[in-house]
């Protein structure tokens, strides 16, 4: 079963394979969410649509040309829906991937601590609102037992 696509331009539910007809103009293609896709290689050449040709109607032979995907600094984007299938089988690189294999000892040391930061300041906020949580609840704690003192007394007189 296809998986259906919206057209970013027109609105338009389509399926993979009909990369036209947007805004039903059969020549105009239709556009989705703009991808990014990472590589190792820098400058990664994936030859995403063939080049191919055809008999005309006068017996001519009409050249149909292809796309060829170049990456730079390892990033490709599109919003071409039929690129982006192509790519979808044949660069799997994730994000998470690719900035690991960019970053150098420092900036991952320097990532490391700031992911230290942030969870300690978590921490921090985490424990400020326990105590006060628990302050709150001996707040409350008092008032009980100052009632039950003050009630103590009315009774016994």
């Amino acid at each position: 079963m296809s998986k259906g696509l919206v057209c970013v331009n027109c609105g338009k539910e389509f399926k993979v394979g009909a990369w036209y007809n947007c805004e039903d103009n059969p020549t105009r293609k239709h556009a989705v969410e703009s991808k990014t896709y990472y590589s190792d290689s820098d400058s990664l050449v994936v030859n995403a649509i063939p080049q191919t040709s055809m008999v005309g109607n006068q017996g001519e032979r009409i050249n149909i040309p292809g796309v060829v995907v170049t990456f730079t600094n390892g990033t490709f984007h599109t919003i071409d829906p039929e690129i982006q299938e192509v790519l979808d089988r044949r660069v799997t690189m994730s994000k998470e991937s690719w900035m690991e294999k960019r970053l150098t000892p420092e900036l991952k040391s320097g990532r490391d601590r700031a992911i230290i930061s942030q969870q300690q300041a978590l921490i921090d906020e985490l424990k400020a609102k326990n105590a006060a949580l628990e302050a709150e609840k001996a707040g409350e704690s008092d008032e009980v037992m100052a009632g039950a003192k003050g009630k103590a007394k009315t009774a016994r007189n």
